[in-house]
């Protein structure tokens, strides 16, 4: 969802924290998808005709606290696989 501030123009909601930022590179990742490139839509293959600009739906404060998390949870199932493991081979 997105509106028009007056004071710091277009801004976006953020779907993870419901907050509302302004719509730019310091608080939104972006892609940008040049024309020219193959896409799909509706299982026919066209090429764009003009540049598209897409805004993720969560903010970067969002983004980066998800990754550390996801990050975390990575490292811990490792941690504890490379521990059964250990325990596993002082049985012999």
């Amino acid at each position: 969802m997105t509106r028009d501030d007056p004071e710091l123009g277009p801004e976006k909601q953020c779907s993870a924290c419901g907050e509302w930022w302004p719509l730019d590179g310091e608080f939104w990742y972006f892609r940008v998808i040049p024309a020219g490139t193959p896409a799909r839509s509706g299982g026919k293959v066209y090429v764009r005709s003009v540049t598209v600009r897409h805004v993720y739906s969560r903010c970067r404060a969002c983004w980066s606290e998800r990754n550390r998390a996801n990050h975390a949870a990575r490292w811990l199932a490792r941690f504890r696989e490379c521990a059964a493991s250990l325990r596993l081979e002082g049985r012999d």
